[in-house]
């Protein structure tokens, strides 16, 4: 990552102590599961775990933590891709302060990076309750955007994630989206102006006690795809044995999924009834097998489904 941090952006290396893992911590609170501020006293190392192998990953240098004006601005999770040292207070609008970020590129800091930036993900904490009550809106602007008028143009939103409404949606917000006004004309020559997208988020009560994520579109981290991965493999040893498999939602609640409905239901956010999710049969063979490994340390998996053999008698065997 290149630029300097701005004065007034205080950042520290033990801004992750006493915190589970950053990966496993966003999948956590995404659930529910993650405990409040301060329930963890031992520290840990940045990164996450990778549930195959129980190795630790490594954190890309496009992913960290910013504490700034009360708050922690965090990308340190998979997925996550505003860069750390670029976030500023840029001043106040209304009395609504604006932080700002640029988000890295794909294939941050690699020769074969490309110059397109479409997705973001980060999360932002409240460092203490009062800073909630101090500010209960700020104003988030996401630098380095390419262009992408015609989704908005079309009333597209991102999605977020907060405490108090724990699953994927899509803001209900309005977007200022407009051309980068900066030293990058060099890029607008080549064809690759970069926009700037904009928002005001309003916290609603309990958002002071834990982390609200933003994203582009719902995310799908590394480890949700290994707890997808580690589902599937527990309940389709059911159907190996001939059992009928039924295997619900695979990932975490957000609004595009019939599974959502019901929970929204039952918590009075609206919804029409959930659906039912299909069953897929019986005698599945399911497999995984790690092949490579990815330069974070993530393993790379070939995942074999197929018909079982069928179940030969014991005088066969």
């Amino acid at each position: 990552s290149e630029g300097r941090a701005a004065p007034a952006l205080e950042r520290t290396a033990a801004a992750g102590a006493g915190r589970p893992p950053a990966e496993e911590r966003s999948f956590l609170l995404r659930l529910g599961l993650g405990p409040e501020r301060g329930t963890l006293p031992q520290p840990v190392a940045p990164g996450g775990p990778d549930l195959t192998s129980g190795a630790w990953l490594q954190s890309s240098s496009a992913q960290g933590t910013a504490l700034l004006a009360g708050f922690e601005f965090s990308s340190d999770f998979d997925g996550g891709n505003a860069l750390p040292e670029s976030w500023r207070l840029e001043g106040r609008r209304d009395q609504v302060p604006t932080f700002s970020v640029r988000i890295a590129h794909d294939c941050h800091n690699l020769s074969k990076s490309r110059s397109k930036t479409f997705w973001f993900n980060f999360g932002v904490t409240p460092l203490e309750p009062q800073a909630v009550r101090q500010h209960p809106s700020i104003r988030l602007a996401v630098h380095g955007m390419s262009s992408q008028e015609n989704l908005f143009e079309d009333s597209y939103t991102p999605v977020m994630w907060s405490p108090s409404r724990p699953f994927w949606q899509h803001m209900e917000v309005e977007l200022d989206y407009h051309r980068e006004h900066s030293a990058y004309s060099h890029e607008e020559e080549k064809g690759s102006a970069q926009y700037v997208l904009a928002w005001t988020h309003t916290f609603g009560p309990g958002d002071d006690r834990g982390t609200t994520f933003f994203a582009f579109c719902y995310p799908f981290s590394f480890t949700e795809l290994q707890h997808c991965l580690a589902r599937l493999e527990s309940t389709l040893s059911a159907s190996h044995l001939g059992g009928r498999a039924e295997l619900g939602c695979l990932h975490g609640p957000h609004g595009a999924c019939s599974c959502a409905f019901g929970e929204r239901r039952a918590r009075g956010d609206g919804g029409g009834e959930a659906s039912p999710l299909p069953g897929v049969g019986a005698r599945i063979y399911f497999h995984r097998q790690i092949v490579a490994r990815t330069s974070q340390g993530r393993c790379v998996e070939v995942i074999t489904v197929t018909e079982a053999p069928p179940a030969r008698a014991p005088e066969e065997l």
